[in-house]
């Protein structure tokens, strides 16, 4: 009777932390780290680097090495050059250190750059996590396109002030729903919760300005996901 009230002990304890890693993953809304910096040395893009040149939509962190007291690292959507109004994150043109952001990436072309040397700039691509593979199997796509069919995330509604975004969002099973406020493709606020129908609120940490504003609710579920969008005026 001991051994058996031990051993049950044990089991329960197993699942406790199964459901405890579980719980903690669920929570992580990153789909992926991008390493990044800047070398020191004469102005040439060279000196700049990114570990991808392509990547599906979603939130990222950058993790970004800086070793140049002359350059810096900027990143900013758009094919153009950063600038003040632009730039999602940058390091410092006179320091050096680590820098770790967290970038919800949408579809299009991405600039990174340092601001002080035109020569240094480079470009990266952001695909929609529409795309299907042209490499897939016909069973395989078939099968992904059945699975992804089951989970649809709807949002309800929107209301919006200068200080704060309440979403309404409707999922087709239980999911982790996670939305986002994004403002000319930079993050303001986020939030997460589990449910199939949930309200969350957007606090940015600051009043927003007047504007056109993108609420970006994205869930997952059992290895699969979907996104809804939708735009929204601050007045």
């Amino acid at each position: 009777m001991r051994n058996l009230l031990i051993g049950l002990l044990v089991f329960g304890l197993g699942i406790g932390a199964a459901v405890l890693v579980a719980s903690a993953g669920a929570r992580t809304a990153l789909d992926g780290t991008i390493t990044g910096g800047v070398a020191a040395g004469h102005p040439n893009a060279a000196l700049l680097s990114l570990s991808v040149t392509s990547v599906v939509e979603g939130t990222y962190e950058f993790d970004i090495t800086d070793n140049s007291t002359v350059h810096n690292f900027d990143i900013c959507p758009g094919k153009n050059r950063c600038t003040p109004g632009t730039s999602l994150d940058k390091t410092s043109p006179s320091g050096t250190g680590g820098a770790v952001w967290d970038i919800v990436l949408t579809p299009g072309t991405y600039t990174y750059q340092c601001d002080v040397h035109n020569p240094m700039t480079k470009h990266f691509t952001v695909t929609s996590s529409n795309t299907t593979s042209t490499t897939d199997t016909t069973q395989t796509t078939a099968t992904t396109q059945t699975t992804r069919s089951k989970l649809t995330v709807h949002i309800v509604s929107t209301h919006a002030s200068r200080s704060l975004v309440k979403v309404t969002a409707s999922a087709s099973q239980l999911s982790r729903v996670t939305a986002v406020l994004l403002r000319k493709g930079k993050r303001v606020a986020r939030a997460a919760q589990d449910g199939t129908r949930v309200s969350l609120r957007l606090k940015p940490k600051h009043r927003l300005a007047p504007g056109r504003y993108v609420v970006k609710v994205t869930v997952k579920c059992c290895g699969t996901s979907s996104t809804a969008k939708k735009t929204i005026r601050v007045r």
